[in-house]
């Protein structure tokens, strides 16, 4: 019997049940605590990957893609089964529908996390802003950018919405600049 349990607007922790984790889960929480991230996965490598959820990284050791119980893994990076999520994941879950197993797949809910791939710096303020698929580096101040996408800023660059009216924006901007849009 599987068991649905409403967290609310809360963090939560998602554990399935057969498994155990040798020294514990204390410095991945911590790390979910520090960063903020929507989701953190754990992974370990399997000598059989296809018996588990799999974790495509890239270059850097972000993760690319997941696929559950592929026939074909690319990587042996299984997911142990120990997730925490930020509310957003409800959202995605109301987003997917059931896999060739006829389940909901947690692998399919994380892919639809919104502003995937996204890395902020230190010291840097976001403010009234939508980010996604970029790369704001440190001091940075981001403000009132209905949508930034597709992006690198550099240190100490301000960003900030003027006049324009735009859907989306895509900016390549060195360090300590000013851009009024």
């Amino acid at each position: 019997m599987k068991a649905l349990i409403l967290c609310g607007d809360s963090p939560f922790l998602m554990f399935l049940g057969d498994n155990l984790i040798e020294g514990g889960i204390k410095g991945f929480v911590e790390e979910f605590n520090s960063f903020h991230p929507d989701a953190l996965i754990l992974l370990k490598e399997v000598p059989d990957p296809r018996l588990f959820g799999v974790a495509e990284l890239d270059a850097s050791g972000r993760v690319m893609h997941l696929v559950e119980k592929p026939k074909e893994p690319k990587s042996n990076l299984a997911l142990v089964g120990i997730y925490l999520f930020t509310p957003e994941i409800h959202q995605a879950i109301a987003q997917i529908k059931p896999s060739w197993r006829g389940e909901l797949e947690i692998t399919d809910a994380i892919q639809k996390l919104p502003s995937p791939f996204t890395s902020i710096g230190a010291n840097t303020v976001i403010e009234n802003s939508s980010i996604e698929h970029s790369v704001i580096l440190e001091s940075s101040h981001i403000l009132k950018i209905e949508r930034l996408a597709d992006s690198v800023i550099g240190r100490g660059t301000e960003v900030v919405k003027g006049g324009q009216n735009f859907k989306a924006v895509r900016l390549f901007i060195g360090d300590d600049a000013r851009v009024e849009l």
